[in-house]
Formats: structure tokens, sequence, C-alpha cells
């Protein structure tokens, strides 16, 4: 008869659990079943590679047959779709063109683009991209109650060593396949030129080339960055940072020859970008600064999906605003910060 006491499972219903680890005579000993090395005889090695760190090093190698890009995508926008939806001084920004529903999410990178002609007036624009073509037609972007944008005018530097210094640095950030900083380089010596017009050729190569140790990367620095829990602003990171990038700049300037005052200018300013010291030291200090507000900031917020702390952007915002010697150019980076942090704000 079938009582409590005498229930028992249905025969292969239940089955033993696998013991490992517990001598050769049960043939799952020694290895335990894992074999010998490899990630996956590693704890959690089946589930796939999560350390952050090991991802930026993958991140950091060449990719030689292909790959697919974790950047975002800029959601597209057309001036066309801007006049079917929108009135005469309305404010364009991602959060109006998602309740518009030209884009998806607020989340990703938005950027307008010039098919069309735009028949609306004095729309005012924030946190957007925009192409060469809109920008003929929208005038000065964004408005000017938004952020003190000053028209991004070229500057022509008929220089033969300068010349040679930025197709350098921009064949080495290609090569890199880091070639959408070099925006921000050539924007560092246009700020160099706004804050003191006439610059000498060594500040406008240090301006250019103040970053290059990036295009030339090596395990040792990322390594740093770890330690310090990818924080920005570590000093040991900074120092070797100026000072490679110092050595780097050096070594192209002797192979094209240029006589040793020249040489040991740039290197002496490029070793102190970062920092600041002297007046000229701060200035390529300030103009960095001011070029980072200008074209960097969409790319450090993206970086929040990737799970960089906002705490870490922001110190990392905070420094480069407060490091500023002069009062021009605090000035003119003043409201391009006050944004970058209204905008790390809503992620």
């Amino acid at each position: 008869m079938l009582r409590l006491h005498n229930i028992k499972p249905n025969k292969k219903a239940v089955k033993k659990r696998k013991r490992v680890g517990r001598g050769n005579a049960s043939g799952h000993g020694t290895y335990s079943g894992r074999g010998i090395k490899g990630q996956r005889s590693r704890s959690g090695g089946k589930s796939g590679l999560k350390r952050l760190g090991m991802k930026m090093i993958l991140r950091n190698i060449p990719k030689k047959r292909g790959f697919k890009s974790d950047k975002p995508k800029n959601q597209v926008v057309n001036l066309v779709d801007l006049n079917k939806h929108f009135k005469d001084g309305d404010v364009i920004n991602p959060k109006s063109l998602l309740k518009a529903g030209l884009i998806d999410t607020i989340k990703l990178p938005v950027k307008v683009l010039g098919k069309g002609e735009l028949t609306v007036k004095s729309l005012k624009f924030e946190s957007l991209k925009v192409s060469e073509s809109v920008k003929e037609q929208i005038g000065k972007f964004p408005s000017k109650a938004d952020q003190p944008m000053i028209k991004k005018g070229k500057i022509d530097i008929n220089l033969e060593l300068y010349q040679k210094a930025e197709q350098f640095v921009t064949e080495s950030f290609i090569k890199a396949n880091k070639d959408q900083q070099i925006e921000h380089f050539k924007r560092t010596v246009y700020w160099i030129k706004q804050l003191k017009y006439d610059a000498d050729e060594a500040l406008l190569i240090s301006a250019v080339a103040h970053d290059i140790e990036r295009a030339f990367r090596k395990r040792d620095v990322i390594q740093i960055m770890q330690k310090g829990g990818f924080g920005f602003i570590d000093k040991s990171f900074l120092r070797l940072h100026e000072e490679r990038g110092a050595e780097i700049i050096g070594n192209f300037l002797k192979e094209q020859n240029a006589g040793h005052k020249i040489i040991d200018k740039v290197k002496m300013l490029v070793s102190r970008h970062e920092e600041g010291g002297n007046d000229e030291q701060n200035l390529l200090k300030d103009a960095d600064s001011i070029s980072f507000f200008e074209n960097n900031i969409q790319d450090f917020l993206t970086r929040t999906e990737a799970g960089i702390k906002k705490n870490q952007i922001r110190e990392k915002f905070d420094w480069m605003f407060n490091r500023i010697t002069s009062k021009k150019a605090k000035q003119l980076a003043g409201a391009w910060y006050k944004k970058a942090i209204k905008d790390l704000e809503l992620r």
C-alpha cells in the first residue's frame, strides 16, 4: 500500500550528480574533466570573456580581417523631416526628435544631414551633430543660448616642418584605427592660433602632436590605466603619456633633420601638455581643453554604455575645465563644459 514513508521516484528519474576530483578511479580525477589549461578550464571560462581589461586589450589589437565596430552609429535626421515636424523658433534636440518620432532613442548620437531645403526659421539646435551643408543653411550652430560656438574656420599654415608633422600624426592615427581623434588635434592648433596669433612653428607642432602617444600605445600604459580603475586623470598614467609622446614626436623630427632647438622645444611642450608649467605649456594645455570640450564630449558620454562609471567621466570633465589657466580660454570652454555636465546627468 502506498504511504508517505514508502514513496519513491521512478527508476532513472533522479540522476546522481557528477562528482569530480575524487580520485582517478572514478574517471574524473586530476583535471576534473576540464583538461589542461585554456580559458574553458578556468572558473567561469565557459560563459565567455567578462574582464573589462581584456576587452580593452582586444579592442586595441589591429583588426586585420574585418570586424564589427562597437562604436554607436549616428541616428540620421534630414532637413526635410524637420520641415514637417517643427515650427519657427522650435528647439531641436534628441528629446524633441524622439517625441516627433524621428529617432528611436536618446541614448545614441544624432546627426542632421542636408537632404532637402530648410524652410522653418530660427531653429535652436542642441546636443546634435550636423553636416557641413546643414551648417550653411542654419547659420550659427547651435543657438547663442546653448553655447558660444565659434564658426569652424580653417587656418592655412604654410610651414614645411609643421605640414610633415601633421601628416605624420594623421597617418599614425589612421593606421591605429583611431582616425576619429584627428579632428581634436587639428582644432587644438586652431585654438592655439586664437589664443596666440603669432604662435611659432614649435608650438603648432606640439599642438597637433600632443597626444601622439595614443597612436602608439603600449601594453604597460594600458596596465597602469587598469590598476587605476580606468581613471582618466591618474598621475602615473599622465606622466607616461606625456613623456612617451614627447619622445615619439622628437624622434620623428630628428628623422626630418629638424634643428635641435625646435626639437627640444617641442619635446618640452608635449612633456607637460597635461599639467602645464611655463606660459607656453599652459597655452598648449588650455587649447587642448577647449578642443576637448568642442570635439570629444559625445565620445565620453557614450562610454557610459561601455561600463565606465559616470563619476569617472564627471571627474574627467571637471579636471579638464579646472586646469585651464587663462580667463579667455575659460570663457571659450565654459558653456561647453556646463552643457557636458548637463548631458552627463541626463544619461
